[in-house]
């Protein structure tokens, strides 16, 4: 009686043992699923954050150690090279997962940024031309920027250092948006050696040089007369590659800029005899503020008093010759129509020496192919004029530096169109492409450095790969980024990343 009362119990509690394991098994199923339901609700949740970071990055915000990749570190310098106090405050107090500053400086020892020719950036440029295409032309722009002229000393070459400027050269492509520097040096004036140097680098990298751009200050005008350059010959052959013309062209911008110096401090003289300068400007300034509807009111007196660095801005240039001053002029002036198609045909000749998309509202700001008319009515208009000699007020009996850049810079560009149209079938131009805004933006973001600062400043950039100029810069800029082929690049191509030793 006892021993079968005593397995009667324990039955009983094998069952409630059985539904308890039952039970157990039912909340378990019910936390798998719940479990399973999670994490497919949480990818789903990453889904955004997976194409905002990368898998490194989404390594160092599970906790795990990153292996930074050369797609990471470029990304990173992107945002190390506007500003470095950003680039702290997202690291440290927003735990953005970024390299920290101490990796990237590690990873940008490699790229010493030396003076001369950047061999190492022509040799991935070279593994990445497109040879026998219009992609493979480019266009080389040079100028010089002011350093900061005290003495230094750089830590990476181990010697000391007391420049006064530097010069720089960059290429970018004629036929698509990308700039890449390719050499510099302190207190060097571009000449013929050096350019023909960087000419026959670019050739071995695949590339063609279709034209040259630059300001016409002394050492150019110098550079110029070394390769016979005149308004009746606008071109040369490139010595390595015979077969290859290469057009030459002055800073249309500086230009602008330098014809409305002459016509305020000096004034102009048309061929019957009539004149005008900076007195005429300021009486139609008078008289428009006198009419009931202003018709110019972007032409001021601060306009035309400008002085120092404010004179290196384009915009006041492009304002005081526009269509605007041409229509006030017109209208005060009716029986003087020279005066009015002064400013008309430079208005008109800049839009389209300065065009940066294939189709615009305006039609002569589309890119260039059928709009030789405006351009040969600027030329004949620049042939025709004189400006007059500050103290007697005489005309000059030679074309100003600024006029012969202006004709040449017309005339390459015709011949530089029908030449590759006939060479690669272009249909048009974006002549803004044959312009320095990108260097003049370049130079704008390095600002007023010490050589030491430069070389670090332009080796972010060139490895970061964005920049973005001040808003209140010298030129017009409306690309949102700029492009370096380096960065580009090395994103894409990580096996490239031993030309930089990393």
């Amino acid at each position: 009686m006892t021993q079968h009362y005593f397995f009667y119990k324990k039955n009983i509690q094998i069952k409630k043992m059985k539904k308890e394991i039952q039970f157990l098994k039912d909340q378990v199923f019910k936390l798998r699923g719940k479990q399973n339901e999670d994490k497919v609700h949480q990818q789903q949740s990453m889904v955004p954050i997976m194409k905002i970071f990368s898998s490194e990055q989404l390594k160092k915000l599970s906790g795990s150690k990153p292996t930074w990749t050369p797609s990471d570190i470029v990304k990173a310098l992107t945002i190390r090279s506007i500003n470095l106090k950003a680039y702290e405050t997202m690291s440290k107090i927003w735990n953005v997962p970024l390299p920290s500053t101490r990796t990237l400086r590690s990873w940008m020892k490699g790229f010493t940024c030396s003076p001369g020719i950047f061999t190492d950036i022509l040799e991935i440029m070279k593994k990445n031309s497109n040879v026998g295409t219009i992609f493979e032309l480019a266009v080389l722009l040079f100028d010089e920027m002011n350093v900061d002229s005290r003495v230094v000393l750089d830590t990476t070459f181990d010697k000391v250092e007391n420049y006064k400027k530097v010069q720089v050269a960059q290429i970018r492509e004629l036929c698509s948006n990308w700039k890449q520097p390719i050499y510099y040096d302190f207190d060097t004036n571009m000449n013929k050696e050096i350019l023909l140097r960087i000419l026959s680098a670019l050739t071995e990298s695949g590339y063609v040089t279709c034209a040259i751009v630059s300001d016409l200050g002394g050492e150019n005008r110098g550079l110029w007369n070394e390769l016979q350059i005149s308004p009746e010959k606008t071109s040369f052959s490139n010595p390595h590659s015979p077969q290859d013309l290469i057009f030459v062209l002055a800073d249309v911008p500086h230009q602008m800029k330098n014809l409305r110096n002459h016509l305020l401090d000096d004034g102009v003289i048309f061929k019957n005899g009539t004149t005008f300068g900076k007195p005429l400007l300021e009486n139609m300034i008078q008289m428009d503020n006198g009419l009931e509807l202003k018709l110019c009111p972007k032409l001021t007196h601060r306009i035309l008093d400008i002085k120092g660095s404010e004179r290196m801005r384009v915009r006041p240039a492009i304002q005081l010759l526009s269509n605007h001053t041409a229509m006030l002029a017109l209208k005060l002036f009716p029986t003087q129509q020279e005066i009015s198609n002064f400013f008309k045909i430079i208005n008109d000749g800049f839009d389209v020496l300065n065009s940066r998309s294939k189709k615009n509202t305006n039609p002569l700001k589309s890119g260039f192919g059928v709009n030789f008319a405006n351009l040969i009515k600027l030329r004949k208009l620049l042939y025709s004029i004189r400006f007059l000699t500050k103290t007697k007020k005489v005309p000059k009996k030679a074309l100003l530096p600024c006029q012969v850049g202006f004709i040449v810079s017309i005339n390459s560009v015709i011949k530089l169109y029908e030449y590759f149209k006939k060479r690669f079938g272009i249909e048009y131009i974006l002549t803004s492409r044959l312009n320095q805004d990108s260097l003049e933006s370049f130079f704008s973001v390095i600002r007023n450095p010490t050589p030491p600062e430069f070389r670090y400043r332009l080796r972010l950039i060139i490895l970061g790969g964005r920049i973005r100029p001040p808003k209140n810069g010298n030129v017009a800029f409306e690309d949102s980024d700029l492009m370096f082929i380096s960065s580009q690049l090395l994103s894409k191509n990580p096996k490239l990343k031993y030309l930089y030793n990393y």
